[in-house]
């Protein structure tokens, strides 16, 4: 469903002054931060399952405030440098929204049709998808580690190293596809 609402969102990017942040870079940031990850051998270091969903579905929505022009909300206008500069604060509201069931109200966009108790999911993957860019998200990230025993066994939550991961694989891309030599 994530992916649904991401690629609605991305099907036709409005911002061309700036590096390709649609569905397909959100792919490529995921394929580069499992990477990374994949050089981390020693078991403790190993993503658990509820870590690999919570970095997919942010991967998927760290970039979609840049989407503003195409969603916005009614009677508001932004700049492309606005836009640019506040696409996380913005990517944060559209999800709130769209939990509120405003967002089809407010911007006639795509909705995110998830059963209740899958919102804390996707309430936790915001946090890391919208801290990959600048330190007001960031910030709200807690250092501790949360362990849940779930079916399967015991699974991990590092939602910094999370939002680490997603932050310098995010870094790395813009930077290959801005100056490829």
């Amino acid at each position: 469903n994530v992916y649904d609402f991401s690629h609605d969102i991305w099907i036709s990017p409005r911002l061309y002054n700036f590096v390709d942040h649609g569905i397909n870079h959100s792919y490529r940031v995921l394929e580069r931060a499992l990477y990374i990850f994949s050089f981390l051998s020693v078991d403790r270091y190993e993503l658990s399952p509820l870590e690999k969903t919570l970095l997919g579905m942010a991967a998927l929505i760290h970039d979609i405030g840049m989407q503003y022009e195409k969603y916005p909300i009614i009677g508001m206008n932004k700049s492309a440098g606005q836009i640019r500069d506040g696409h996380v604060d913005i990517g944060q509201e559209m999800i709130l929204a769209t939990k509120d069931n405003m967002f089809n109200k407010e911007r006639s966009g795509p909705a995110i049709n998830l059963e209740l108790h899958r919102w804390g999911y996707l309430a936790q993957a915001a946090k890391v998808a919208f801290a990959h860019s600048g330190n007001k998200y960031w910030e709200q990230l807690r250092e501790e580690h949360y362990a849940y025993t779930r079916e399967g066994g015991l699974q991990t939550k590092r939602l910094q190293l999370l939002a680490a991961l997603l932050r310098i694989s995010d870094e790395l891309h813009c930077e290959f596809t801005r100056v490829p030599e």
